[in-house]
């Protein structure tokens, strides 16, 4: 691990180091105190600081403590200094005595805690009989030991080292004002310091660099033989140099199955990555993509960079996220992007919503009526149609014009995904029908002119039924033939000889009719 030594603004960084402990937003990791029973390593030779990872279990037993080592509750955190872009760590601690001595030492671990320490659900006798928290250790873990004696302020930086085919405890590294600061409360019970993690630990690491197992401890001194007095055993949040970044996708309406693809660009590159990376992906309605390992860094944009025809991004909600203010992730939805800085205790998740694009049809009735104005077109109300076709169900939609002779449908999915839409008019007694007509709807808000939606006409005109019928005076004194030139019509020759012949051609829409009537004595 290289160390690199650069300045910082504040040696507290984001944090406000002046024995108020703790800083807000800090996690809590609590203890057992007093003159109680806790958990704590077995005092043997193999159980010091610098060979504790090999002991065998049982490596932990009953311990009971004196107060002025006891630890009553820690608290860790991590967060970005955003005048540096630095990341800093935060620890603090309280412990049952205000007159201690000796060393509050923190240790942090790559490796989760072995799986026989089970802190949440495992009983005291499963954790003696399989739990030794070190058991993990490797190399380019580290410690943090803090010199309480005397009142000191003192931080000091050890990083565990295997070049030599050993794991072994490098020396000491003392934390200067720099890239450091330390403070106890007033009433000396609690203590509290902050260390700036870029420029002693993460700065010269070039990939991903993850201590899942954090141990808050008192110990005897800063040597590798000193013993634990008190250890906290509890999860505790992970300390690293890459954060988590997840992008999500809902589709409006929902799809079952989930079928249409959405292209996505992202400018970070990860570990995980194939060589040379990949930066596209896709994502259907209900999925998601996420990585764990993604580098601290500044300005990183995700960009929908592909949606399918008929479809639009709605909104882009990266409120789930964590460790960020309102802003510092900045959503455009028009361009589909996403722009952010990746940071300690930050996570983004991200969730892109598109939305089927619709519009409108608007079907216009009209009729001709004499009795309203001769020779015109009038609007006609009351009139059923019914719109199939597109995506809408075999029943599809049914609509009755106004009395200004119109009928608006929608929202409608747009034709050029879901394929046109047909209109039908219902049985309309008395009038001509129209034939069903189709309509291709595009993109709007409404039915208004200035949406232009689909627009199809239907103009029906009334039916007439015109009889034509002879009457002879005399019974029997005339016959009469009757035919009119209309293609279909009935019609009565002499031959025929009837004495009141009588015809009619039914539904007739406006015309000439010429009747030709032959009376014959």
């Amino acid at each position: 691990m290289v160390l690199v030594a650069s300045p910082a603004v504040a040696e507290d960084g984001p944090y406000d180091i002046d024995g108020n402990v703790p800083d807000a937003g800090t996690t809590l990791i609590p203890d057992d105190f007093g003159n109680v029973k806790e958990l704590g390593p077995l005092n043997s030779n193999t159980t010091k600081i610098g060979v504790i990872h090999d002991d065998v279990v049982p490596t932990l037993g009953d311990t009971n403590p004196n107060a002025q080592v006891d630890l009553r509750r820690a608290w860790l955190d991590t967060a970005k200094d955003t005048t540096t872009g630095d990341d800093w760590l935060y620890f603090a601690w309280e412990r049952d005595k205000n007159t201690g001595s000796g060393f509050i030492a923190y240790e942090f671990m790559q490796d989760p805690a072995p799986d026989g320490c089970d802190y949440v659900d495992g009983t005291k006798e499963e954790l003696i009989a399989n739990c030794n928290p070190w058991e993990n250790r490797q190399d380019d873990d580290f410690m943090i030991l803090w010199d309480q004696q005397g009142g000191s302020l003192d931080l000091y930086l050890r990083v565990w080292d295997d070049s030599s085919g050993t794991l072994l405890l490098g020396d000491p590294i003392p934390l200067d004002d720099d890239v450091s600061q330390a403070a106890y409360s007033p009433d000396g019970f609690k203590g509290e310091a902050a260390v700036n993690l870029t420029a002693t630990i993460f700065g010269g690491v070039t990939g991903c660099l993850t201590f899942a197992n954090t141990i808050p401890s008192t110990v005897t001194g800063n040597s590798d033989t000193a013993d634990y007095k008190d250890t906290i055993l509890e999860p505790t949040p992970p300390i690293s140099n890459c954060g988590t970044v997840t992008i999500r996708k809902e589709t409006l309406p929902d799809e079952d199955p989930n079928t249409t693809l959405f292209g996505f660009d992202r400018s970070f590159a990860v570990e995980s990555d194939a060589e040379p990376p990949v930066l596209t992906f896709d994502l259907t309605d209900d999925d998601a993509e996420s990585w764990d390992d993604v580098p601290f860094g500044t300005d990183y944009v995700v960009d929908e960079s592909t949606i399918p025809a008929g479809w639009a991004l709605q909104s882009i909600d990266c409120s789930a996220s964590n460790g960020y203010e309102v802003g510092d992730i900045v959503t455009d939805v028009a361009a589909g992007t996403v722009t952010f800085d990746l940071g300690s205790g930050q996570t983004v998740d991200c969730t892109y919503t598109n939305a089927l694009q619709t519009g409108y049809l608007l079907i216009v009735k009209e009729r001709k009526h004499a009795a309203d104005g001769l020779g015109e077109n009038h609007p006609h109300a009351d009139v059923d149609f019914t719109v199939t076709g597109g995506d809408l169900a075999a029943e599809g939609l049914s609509a009755t014009t106004g009395a200004d002779g119109t009928a608006c449908v929608g929202p409608l999915t747009i034709s050029a995904v879901a394929g046109d839409y047909t209109v039908t008019e219902e049985d309309l007694a008395n009038y001509a029908e129209e034939a069903a007509k189709t309509a291709t709807v595009t993109v709007g808000d409404d039915c208004s002119e200035g949406e232009a939606p689909a627009t199809v006409n239907f103009l029906n005109t009334p039916l007439t039924d015109v009889t034509v019928s002879v009457d002879s005076l005399e019974p029997g004194g005339t016959f009469s033939s009757i035919e009119c030139d209309v293609v279909g019509s009935d019609s009565v020759s002499l031959a025929d000889e009837e004495d009141d012949p009588s015809i009619t051609i039914e539904d007739l829409e406006p015309t000439t009719v010429n009747c030709t009537i032959v009376i014959d004595p």
